[in-house]
């Protein structure tokens, strides 16, 4: 099996700990997109999600349950009720909480047996691949930050 999503994900979280390291309390702060998430809640939810799929492999490979994904209507239902909550969070807490959920889940993904982990590549690869979700994030802010600095 290609585990090649261990480096990918390696070098996404160090992106993350770099742009983590660099952020003001005003960064954090920032709006982004369209206002409704700022840096720091967009951390908060990387935290959030890295934790969840961190939580449902432990659970699947501590007690032998199928693994319970959710699908994309039932991830927005979840963005949409835990966004007051991630926009009140302290911005330093989502930025130690991201970094922190991002090394946990890495280090879950990069010890599971080859068994495990093509199982799980079959029905959420995304679950192993989880560079993916925050390049997309980190995209989104430093983008925003970008934008910014240009005005």
């Amino acid at each position: 099996m290609d585990t090649s999503y261990n480096e990918r994900n390696r070098e996404q979280r160090e992106r993350l700990r770099a742009l983590v390291a660099g952020l003001s309390e005003a960064d954090l702060a920032r709006p982004l997109g369209d206002g409704a998430w700022t840096v720091a809640a967009t951390l908060a939810h990387l935290a959030y999600f890295d934790t969840r799929v961190a939580a449902t492999l432990e659970v699947s490979l501590r007690h032998n349950l199928p693994r319970l994904w959710w699908n994309g209507e039932e991830a927005n239902a979840v963005n949409e009720a835990r966004t007051p909550g991630w926009r009140a969070m302290p911005g330093r807490e989502a930025a130690q909480q991201a970094l922190a959920a991002a090394e946990a889940v890495d280090a879950l993904v990069a010890s599971l047996s080859t068994e495990f982990a093509a199982a799980v590549a079959q029905e959420r690869p995304s679950a192993l691949e989880r560079a993916g979700h925050r390049s997309a994030h980190l995209d989104e802010i430093e983008q925003g930050l970008r934008a910014v600095a240009d005005s």
